[in-house]
């Protein structure tokens, strides 16, 4: 045990704690993006199923603190669209499947964490410009952090600070990484699980291309910082989703003169990888336990119609899992685990919870900007590789990105030809600039 794993309970309270105060004494301007970035620390720092329920609770309680400061303390109101609505829909239908463990502490957890992305979603909708930038730049931080655990895992051996999900040991080398294998294993930082690190490193990705500002230099670089931490943690299926997602998004926004470069360079890339043995590697997946786990379960949900018409409709539970797996109505690989969000949500709310939750991110996806658009899209991508709306630090990402003003460099741009055509007596309407001269950034209205 490494002495950050030793001390990472009373670290989570130190962090509980300033989180709190920094809400109450930054200035007014800055407090819901500050409010935003210290929840989504703290439930990314503190994982579920891998923290003990004392640093749970406590990580919980602080960002629905800071949250609640923050509404407060500002005078901006939140507008409560259907994307809000069918979250806290789906968070009460939450709570009320967690009852059936007839344990208070597990239903006050459900209550504050569905209360608290709630929160995050109505702070984040009303950021201004300088809360969002706040909140990014805080973001790409935390991933920084994030990266620094992950090398260390990799290079000094240091065990994580919460042990693995699922595994026994600490050891790195029980975690073999098929994405580079020539590394020591898998990392997995403070979040438990290589999934959730990959995805946090993923959506910094996102957020450094479309969200914060900065010169391209460093732009550049915190993307480049945000693969090498996808390819530390070793997820195949994070890897695989972020390039589909960058082809699209590039394709979308590249000239047309620009397209043959890119497939050129792709098919590079691909025929470097199919010879250097590395393709086969990170590809040969079928015969692997993840694979037939999640493909079992895939193709085993509809035996969760079978079940009784109360439950089909309302679902067996939140913690009825693996009783339906000793049941038959759910088979994997011998795991008494999901990782499919959509078959684990109709396995524990019915079709009511599923259909809220589908409902929730078709809405949001699209009410939102560019970034929190290719935010939901991944997300849901994701969602068949494991369980991100279970798991409060990745649905924490989605909330917070999905809700917040996309304001980058379009908007940046679009508010100085305003002010410059108010200096001349002019209507503040954005001229629209020739094609050549077009930057096209995200969309800067959040999710309505």
């Amino acid at each position: 045990m490494s002495i950050l794993s030793a001390s990472a309970v009373p670290l989570t309270a130190l962090l509980s704690l300033l989180s709190v105060v920094l809400v109450t004494l930054v200035p007014v301007r800055v407090v819901r993006g500050t409010a935003v970035a210290a929840a989504v620390s703290l439930l990314v720092l503190v994982p579920p199923f891998s923290a003990p329920w004392i640093a749970i609770s406590m990580a919980t309680v602080g960002a629905l603190a800071g949250l609640v400061i923050a509404a407060l303390r500002s005078r901006r109101s939140a507008t409560v669209g259907l994307p809000i609505l069918l979250l806290s829909a789906y968070g009460l239908v939450r709570v009320i499947a967690s009852a059936d463990s007839g344990s208070v502490g597990e239903l006050a957890y459900a209550l504050l964490l569905m209360a608290t992305l709630v929160l995050v979603a109505l702070t984040a909708r009303s950021m201004a410009d300088v809360d969002s930038q706040v909140f990014f730049r805080a973001l790409l931080g935390l991933a920084g952090v994030q990266l620094v655990l992950a090398v260390a895992e990799q290079t000094l051996r240091i065990a994580p600070m919460w042990p693995p999900i699922g595994s026994s040991t600490n050891d790195i080398a029980a975690r073999v990484n098929l994405v580079a294998p020539m590394l020591a294993g898998r990392s997995i930082g403070s979040l438990g699980h290589a999934l959730p690190l990959g995805t946090l490193f993923a959506t910094a990705v996102l957020v450094a291309l479309l969200g914060v500002r900065m010169r391209t230099s460093a732009r550049a670089l915190a993307v480049a910082a945000g693969l090498t931490g996808v390819v530390l943690s070793g997820s195949r299926s994070v890897l695989l989703v972020l390039v589909v997602v960058l082809c699209l998004l590039f394709a979308r926004r590249a000239r047309s003169a620009a397209v043959p470069v890119i497939l050129a360079a792709g098919a590079a890339v691909v025929w470097w990888a199919a010879n250097s043995g590395w393709l086969a590697a990170a590809t040969d997946i079928q015969g692997s336990i993840s694979y037939r786990q999640r493909v079992g379960v895939l193709s085993s949900g509809g035996a969760l119609f079978d079940r009784p018409v109360v439950e089909v409709l309302v679902g067996s539970g939140w913690n009825s899992v693996s009783e339906l797996f000793a049941l038959g109505y759910l088979s994997g690989a011998g795991l008494s685990v999901t990782d499919n969000e959509f078959v684990n949500t109709f396995a524990r709310t019915g079709l009511l919870g599923l259909a809220l939750l589908i409902a929730f991110l078709v809405t949001t996806y699209v009410r939102a900007g560019a970034l929190g658009r290719v935010t939901v899209l991944m997300f849901g991508v994701l969602a068949f590789s494991f369980n991100v709306i279970t798991i409060h630090s990745t649905a924490v990402l989605l909330v917070a990105l999905a809700f917040s003003p996309a304001t980058g460099v379009a908007a940046h741009a679009t508010v100085e030809v305003s002010a410059s055509a108010k200096a001349r007596g002019v209507p503040s309407r954005p001229r629209r600039s020739s094609p050549r001269r077009t930057v096209r950034g995200p969309r800067s209205a959040a999710v309505r």
